[in-house]
């Protein structure tokens, strides 16, 4: 629907003209529109440019404008038309009829392709009244640079109502601690990107330079406009059931996602890289997809997850910097999802698992830097279901598995930097599974395994 609202932008300008009288209101349609229709009216305006010219043919500023009533939040389209050749415009209601909400703001935007090349966006905000409509320019709604530049400061749009008016609507009042000044700068800023011809109020920027906290749904649906963020990205929203973020694909430091009591899914199906992970404290976390994901330059934790069974979302990853730690997540059975790692800088950790009961699932080839880990994973019968080979540049520790019957899956094992131990695995029977070629560069400790009755296997 809102594409559909791409015929046009009209600016009533000329070089060095001033706008014409301002003759709509916000509840009837503007003098001089004449009109047969006979659907109820419910928002009417004028798009404008005042004092300045614009970077465009005449062609380019005469009529056509798409206008379209938007959900500020999730940019739902409520009502489309066009303005006539000086910019007015009248959205009628349609069936189902849309009911505005009193209290509730909404975005109006007004977009254009001009004969340039340019996609040119504008838009204003606007707040329904028990009968009538209430906007950044007042009661008469106008469209233009001066708006979008409003609109874009974010700040809450209660504090944009009525700050703009005057022949040439120009900002009368301060807001939210910027100062008539600032905000002025800013409308300068827009409308000099105006003047070049560019889009002035049109596609976000992909890039958030900083750090980003999702702190609610609004800045959810706000951070889905990023590919990018230069720096990390926190979930602190508590209250949140689902988070998802289509089009991210890189955050340059941490993705931390801790103690999210509500949190369910967390979906991050395009991200290709990020400097940390940390999903520790979510009780209710099932399910995550990061299916993209390729590297991690440092940790990649998933702590304390009562709910996660599974961390086949972690299919696509090949690279971790540091260390990946799998520990206390109490219905965690599989660890699939681990078939594409080849290479940890430091540790794997699986640990306190306690449904896990096998490494299927992890099958790749692995290189660790430091030390694998496979510690008092209560249910885990079994090394077997893994295949590829290991190699570790200082130990391996398999120890306090109290169901762990056989290491049979520890064929793989090719190389150990300096120490084995296998320790405290009450139900061991076997050492079969070390019959494998590896080479160990210091001791192999084999102690209080209190089932196991032979040394046989170690051939």
């Amino acid at each position: 629907m809102r594409r559909l609202l791409t015929a046009c932008l009209v600016f009533a300008l000329i070089t060095a003209c001033q706008p014409g009288p301002m003759t709509v209101s916000s509840g009837q349609p503007p003098a001089g529109q004449a009109t047969t229709d006979t659907r109820p009216v419910l928002i009417s305006g004028r798009v404008m440019g005042p004092g300045f010219a614009i970077k465009a043919t005449t062609g380019d500023v005469t009529g056509n404008a798409g206008v379209a009533l938007l959900d500020r939040t999730t940019n739902a389209t409520f009502a489309g038309g066009v303005t006539d050749a000086a910019g007015n415009f009248t959205l009628y209601q349609s069936a189902p009829p849309f009911v505005p909400v009193v209290g509730t703001f909404y975005v109006l935007e007004a977009s254009k392709r001009l004969s340039t090349g340019a996609f040119v966006t504008l838009r204003t905000m606007v707040e329904r009244k028990v009968s009538s409509w209430n906007s950044v320019t007042g009661a008469t709604v106008i469209i233009n640079p001066t708006t979008s530049a409003l609109v874009k400061l974010g700040v809450l749009p209660a504090a944009l109502m009525s700050t703009v008016s005057g022949a040439n609507f120009d900002v009368v009042a301060a807001i939210t601690g910027k100062t008539i000044e600032q905000v002025g700068g800013k409308v300068a800023e827009s409308t000099a990107v105006l003047l070049a011809g560019q889009d002035p109020g049109g596609a976000k920027p992909t890039t958030f330079a900083g750090n980003y906290t999702i702190t609610d749904a609004a800045s959810l649906a706000n951070c889905r406009g990023y590919t990018t963020i230069a720096g990390s990205l926190t979930v602190a929203a508590p209250g949140l059931a689902s988070v998802s973020l289509p089009n991210l694909k890189t955050i340059s430091s941490n993705l931390t996602v801790d103690n999210q009591a509500s949190l369910t899914q967390l979906s991050l199906p395009s991200l290709q890289s990020v400097g940390t992970l940390s999903l520790q404290g979510n009780p209710q976390l099932s399910t995550f997809g990061l299916f993209s994901l390729v590297t991690v330059g440092g940790n990649v934790t998933i702590n304390n997850n009562a709910a996660l069974t599974s961390v086949v979302g972690l299919s696509g990853l090949t690279t971790v910097g540091i260390s990946v730690i799998i520990t206390n997540n109490a219905a965690l059975t599989s660890l699939k999802g681990l078939s594409a790692l080849a290479t940890l800088g430091l540790t794997l950790d699986i640990s306190n698992n306690a449904a896990l009961t096998s490494l299927a699932g992890w099958s790749g080839p692995t290189t660790i830097g430091l030390n694998l880990i496979i510690n008092n994973n209560a249910a885990l019968t079994s090394l077997a279901g893994a295949a590829g080979s290991i190699t570790t540049g200082l130990s391996v520790a398999i120890t306090n598995n109290a169901a762990l019957t056989s290491l049979a899956g520890l064929s793989r094992l090719t190389a150990v930097g300096l120490n084995l131990t296998v320790s405290g695995n009450g139900a061991l029977t076997s050492l079969a599974g070390l019959s494998g070629p590896t080479t160990l560069g210091g001791t192999l400790a084999i102690t209080n395994n209190a089932a196991l009755t032979s040394l046989a296997g170690l051939s």
